[in-house]
């Protein structure tokens, strides 16, 4: 009887560790699985590096660090690039306002206006 209860023992004691080793099995694969997620997203990461490191170089160039926008000048002073998860990628371009400076032809146009002004008042009668 001894022996009997020491198969019916070892039978169960099978029985757990293939359950053991059943739940083993699928957090292996699920271990898998994410490292696998992982390594795309390193990927993914690193293109995304790869783009905002040539981009940051080609716009901070001496030819490119300095941009038009509605006829005012302004130089770049950061960008970000960034894209969440199932989104499109986006670019935030930072720049500030470089105000103009006045050189010899715009310090002369305001005598100009107001000499031709002052002939065109004399000789027409065309008040401004």
């Amino acid at each position: 009887m001894r022996k009997k209860e020491l198969i019916e023992k070892i039978e169960v004691l099978k029985k757990t560790q293939n359950k053991y080793l059943d739940v083993l099995i699928k957090q292996n694969n699920t271990i898998s699985k994410l490292k696998n997620e992982n390594q795309k997203l390193n990927l993914n990461y690193m293109l995304l590096l790869t783009k905002y490191n040539k981009l940051l170089k080609s716009t901070l160039e001496e030819e490119t660090k300095n941009i038009v926008y509605n006829k005012k000048l302004y130089e770049i002073t950061g960008i970000n690039h960034y894209q969440k998860v199932g989104e499109v990628e986006s670019i935030v371009i930072t720049a500030n306002n470089i105000p103009e400076k006045k050189g010899l032809a715009n310090y002369m146009s305001k005598a100009f206006e107001e000499t031709y002004d002052s002939i065109s008042e004399m000789l027409f009668g065309n008040k401004k």
